[in-house]
């Protein structure tokens, strides 16, 4: 991920509402900051470095949350769902994983010319 201008974050950080009830969309941001829909995105994921920053169940909008219990368990929230969607994609590589290993030479120590127990002369 490219650099993001610290001013751009800054004009991204402070465009975003707090509390869910104040979410708002990239376009919006976009719109807002004046600055390209790569460009939020990419301050988005950087400022989620050190700040938290939420996304709407239906990834409509982003939002600070309140600094609550409230705010608290909606952050607890989006991150069990990002977890899950991590596993999800760990578990959606194995296919293309195991199809990539099949193409990897397999490491043989033995001797040249002799037969494994397994009948496959060593080469």
């Amino acid at each position: 991920m490219k650099h993001v201008n610290e001013e751009i974050q800054a004009l991204v950080y402070n465009s975003l509402g707090v509390g869910k009830e104040n979410a708002i969309s990239r376009a919006e941001l976009s719109k807002i900051t004046h600055v390209g829909d790569r460009q939020v995105r990419a301050a988005i994921e950087s400022l989620r470095h050190n700040n938290a920053i939420l996304s709407l169940d239906n990834g409509r909008g982003y939002y600070i949350p309140h600094r609550t219990h409230q705010g608290r368990q909606e952050a607890a929230k989006w991150i069990s769902q990002q977890n899950h969607r991590v596993n999800s994609i760990k578990a959606a590589q194995k296919g293309a994983k195991a199809f990539v290993n099949e193409e990897k030479p397999k490491k043989n120590d033995g001797i040249p010319g002799q037969i494994s127990m397994f009948g496959e002369e060593v080469k």
